[in-house]
């Protein structure tokens, strides 16, 4: 299956599946679920000269983007400073990064295009999504990628039939051992499902502490299966950094006050992931035993520190402190294939102006998390919680790798998920403004009827007769 065949094949099953498994009605609900399904997916049309992959998902994007654009009027909230700013300076930025790099179309087609494209995803969403119900299908699309995504990695990792020309064949040959999925690199499915993965446990604790217990056993067998092909990827970083995530977020879960159900809904969540998995752990755990501590000496042959893959980065940023060589440029430069952190990748190929951009965004992303974890709302506020894995997982993922830019595939679901974290505390805010207007014209209606009913009591004086 070449790439002919198979982009006009996902073109339409993505959007059989938004109207089908979705049922989605209106056409600017179709396409966005289908670009947010298709999202993951590799293929589409490579523009040369601006070196830039015009994937199926764009399709999608761009028709729903019209569709919705004046068509439905945006309820006040501020994400100029937490998403619109800093993304449209890293546009900017990128822009004039690209002008001075060695290879100036490379540069533009993996930043200021991709950026651009992350900008009109999170836009996207943000006027889509109006009321509750709105949320529900941003998130089930999003695991309908999920679960077409996994589900092909898992036939890949134990059916080499499969291993499709349009997906990975002999591009990564080095890496034969590890499974091809819908990305080049099996580091990208990794850190694809570590930003998608939290979203999803939210949504089974809220399933089951809604008494959704269907919708709730069907995301946990999505969530079972993903995170064996998770394992498949024996990506290190994307494992320490859900794990770490997880941790650190299910602990909040413990310390804060009035989340008892929650609390209670988690530990059994928990529980029988922990008991589901015992078996999978015996049979794999020597394997993950030898990734984490040995594997890399076991299967390469060769031991070398990651710190010897950053050398030519620190040179770099001391060289182009302010602009970078340009995205996709330091290989050029390099003679390591590319540095394994994401900090100081971004530092040589952007600049210092590029890092802080970047940084500003991850602080806004934050605050924003932040707002939903506080909600008094639990729905809200276990979303929040959610976001903030997923963002404290990419942190800690990044340190060690530079997974994150490796593919547009897996950048653009950070902008999805900040799409739907923004929306949210939007929708949250303004029903906390109609609580407070319908409990002041509450109280201004009842001093009325007790004024009222004061003024009935009073009874006229008697006439004086003569």
């Amino acid at each position: 299956m070449n790439q002919f065949i198979a982009f006009p094949f996902f073109t339409f099953f993505a959007a059989a599946n938004a109207v089908i498994v979705l049922k989605q009605k209106t056409l600017e609900r179709i396409c966005l679920s289908a670009a947010i399904i298709s999202a993951p997916w590799m293929g589409g049309v490579w523009i040369k000269p601006i070196k830039f992959d015009f994937r199926i998902s764009y399709i999608f994007l761009y028709a729903a983007f019209a569709l919705l654009y004046g068509k439905s009027k945006h309820f006040k909230y501020n994400i100029k400073y937490s998403v619109i700013f800093p993304t449209v300076s890293l546009i900017f930025w990128s822009t004039l990064t690209s002008l001075q790099a060695l290879d100036s179309a490379l540069a533009f087609g993996g930043a200021p295009a991709v950026y651009f494209t992350h900008l009109l995803y999170f836009y996207t969403v943000f006027m889509a999504v109006r009321k509750d119900c709105n949320v529900d299908y941003i998130f089930k699309s999003l695991f309908l990628g999920l679960f077409y995504t996994s589900l092909l990695a898992l036939i890949q990792y134990k059916i080499r039939f499969f291993n499709i020309g349009f997906i990975d064949r002999g591009y990564y040959t080095a890496m034969f051992w590890r499974p091809r999925s819908t990305f080049y690199h099996p580091n990208s499915y990794g850190f694809y499902q570590l930003l998608v993965l939290p979203i999803l446990f939210r949504q089974i604790i809220i399933m089951f502490k809604s008494k959704k217990n269907k919708l709730g056993t069907i995301y946990s067998l999505l969530f079972l299966m993903s995170g064996f092909t998770l394992y498949a990827t024996h990506n290190r970083g994307s494992w320490v950094g859900l794990a770490a995530g997880m941790i650190i977020t299910t602990g909040i879960d413990f310390f804060r006050r009035g989340a008892k159900k929650t609390r209670k809904t988690v530990i059994r969540v928990l529980l029988i992931f922990c008991i589901v998995s015992i078996a999978p752990l015996i049979r794999y755990g020597p394997r993950i035993y030898e990734r984490m501590f040995a594997g890399r000496a076991a299967v390469t042959k060769k031991v070398n520190s990651r710190l010897s893959y950053n050398v030519d980065a620190y040179e770099q940023i001391r060289a182009h402190p302010f602009f970078g060589v340009g995205v996709g440029n330091l290989m050029f430069y390099s003679s390591i294939i590319f540095t394994h952190n994401l900090y100081l990748l971004i530092l040589a190929e952007y600049g210092i102006p590029g890092f802080i951009f970047f940084l500003w965004y991850l602080a806004g992303f934050l605050r924003e998390s932040k707002k939903a974890m506080k909600a008094k709302h639990y729905y809200v506020s276990n979303m929040g919680t959610g976001f903030m894995t997923t963002l404290i997982a990419m942190l800690i993922a990044s340190y060690p790798g530079p997974d994150y830019g490796l593919t547009v595939q897996v950048s653009g679901h950070l902008w999805i998920i900040a799409g739907a974290c923004v929306s949210l505390n939007g929708i949250y805010r303004r029903s906390l403004k109609l609580q407070k207007s319908k409990a002041r014209q509450q109280i201004l209606q009842q001093h009325q009827n007790e004024k009222a009913n004061i003024e009935g009591n009073v009874t006229s004086p008697p006439l004086t007769q003569s």
